[in-house]
């Protein structure tokens, strides 16, 4: 493990670092004219904790262990997987896992199924950046598809499942449970020497090396996340227990859409500006600022020419985008994620004492 920063991170396959960075985005009276592109939402109850037992057994069946090899045929990597669904026409199954998983130089991919038969897998798409890959076997009877459920309304305290092969085969198809500890949790970590910021579900579930890739269930048995990486140390050796995280499913999906299915590179959606948390700014220089809000997005700077200029300016203050919530840079930013470059969204604003919304078509990173 390296250092990076002020804690160490480990991806739980291959082992890179990170740290928990400050976050920065990349404003005019001008009216933009697009349409607003939104987002569907549901709101899910709550079952009986009586039913963990069943809701093992209805997901395990989608769980794979992924066994990745280099060009010399020396095994480079373990990590797990989830089946999420098969081809049109039916002769190939689609498998999500880490792309850090398969980063072995002409990798030679195998995946184990939770029956102990064994196939050989094909890469067919992978983003390091956001650490999302796709690969795929043979269709057949050894496995079942994973229901995908969606990350948006998730909740601090609500019962998670992560399954996975910790350790390769002796352990595969581990369960362990927890709770959501944490949403929009911004890690940052040194992927092919750039620094990226990552906006993650957090968990105590125990995950250990083996569990990259695999997948993060909710109590209904519907996948929410892609587990990733754990903190294990802060940079003084101190130990950090259950700080674990998966990448939101909406996002893998979004990724994986648009490497897979549009054949195109992903990329992050670029909204032009940098922000500062009002709660990070001393009441002092509050009063320098003449910030009288309490809670949002104090707007720094304006990238000259980007896409919020000249529909922002300095010294505005954000609290949404289409009417949804962002009292943080971290909220800021997992609901900015949602989107696609080219998409139209409605920046909420507080001008003196009311919201005011302006549109925004934002570009691409």
């Amino acid at each position: 493990m390296r250092k990076y920063g002020k804690i160490i991170i480990l991806f739980l396959t291959l082992v890179l670092n990170g740290c928990f960075n400050p976050f920065t985005y990349f404003e005019n009276n001008e009216e933009c004219d697009c349409e607003v592109t939104r987002l569907n939402t549901t709101v899910r109850g709550t079952v009986s904790e009586e039913e963990l037992t069943k809701v093992y057994e209805d997901t395990v069946k989608s769980t794979v262990t992924v066994f990745v090899s280099d060009s010399l045929n020396q095994l480079a990597s373990t990590g797990s997987g989830v089946v999420i669904g098969e081809s049109e026409v039916g002769d190939r199954a689609y498998i999500y896992t880490n792309a850090h998983v398969v980063s072995a130089t002409s990798p030679v991919i195998e995946v184990v199924f939770y029956n102990n038969i064994r196939v050989s897998a094909t890469l067919v798409a992978k983003d390091d950046r956001e650490d999302v890959a796709v690969i795929s076997v043979k269709a057949s009877n050894n496995y079942e598809v994973a229901v995908i459920g969606s990350s948006d309304n998730l909740k601090v305290g609500q019962s998670v499942l992560a399954i996975g092969s910790p350790l390769g085969l002796n352990y595969s198809n581990t369960l362990t449970t927890g709770i959501v500890s944490g949403l929009n949790v911004k890690v940052s970590a040194n992927v092919n020497k750039e620094s990226v910021n990552m906006y993650m579900i957090q968990i105590d579930a125990a995950l250990n090396p083996g569990n990259s890739g695999g997948p993060l269930f909710n109590i209904y048995g519907e996948l929410i996340g892609i587990n990733t990486l754990k903190i294990v140390l802060t940079e003084s050796g101190d130990d950090v227990e259950s700080f674990n995280f998966s990448i939101p499913i909406d996002h893998f999906q979004l990724v994986a859409k648009t490497i897979v299915e549009d054949k195109i590179e992903y990329k992050r959606p670029l909204i032009g500006i940098t922000v500062i948390d009002i709660s990070s700014i001393s009441l002092s220089e509050r009063k320098r600022l003449n910030i009288t809000e309490e809670i949002g997005l104090y707007i720094d700077s304006v990238i000259a020419r980007g896409p919020s200029d000249p529909y922002l300016k300095k010294g505005n203050v954000i609290v949404g985008i289409n009417g949804r919530k962002t009292s943080n840079m971290n909220e800021f930013a997992a609901v900015l994620n949602k989107y696609m470059p080219g998409d139209c969204i409605e920046v909420d604003l507080i001008k003196n004492g009311n919201i005011e919304s302006v549109k925004i078509t934002l570009g691409a990173s």
